[in-house]
């Protein structure tokens, strides 16, 4: 799971990547994320491109904006 920390998101449409909110994320968009620093954000395999597995949601435990990925084998 990816939590939201004031991240820059951008998703690829057509080969383009397009800054949009968290929020707006969607079950099957390709989307990266950069620190505050401009640094990319990278999974535990050093990936920095994620799909998103569903829409983003609020958890309610937590109270921040998350989605879960597609998991790559």
């Amino acid at each position: 799971m990816i939590m939201l920390d004031l991240r820059k998101v951008e998703i690829k449409q057509d080969d383009v990547w397009k800054e949009i909110s968290f929020s707006e994320l969607k079950t099957g968009d390709t989307f990266r994320m950069f620190e505050k620093t401009g640094e990319p954000v990278k999974d535990l395999n050093g990936r920095t491109e994620f799909v998103a597995a569903n829409d983003s949601y609020t958890d309610e435990e937590c109270k921040v904006q998350t989605i879960k990925i597609v998991e790559v084998e």
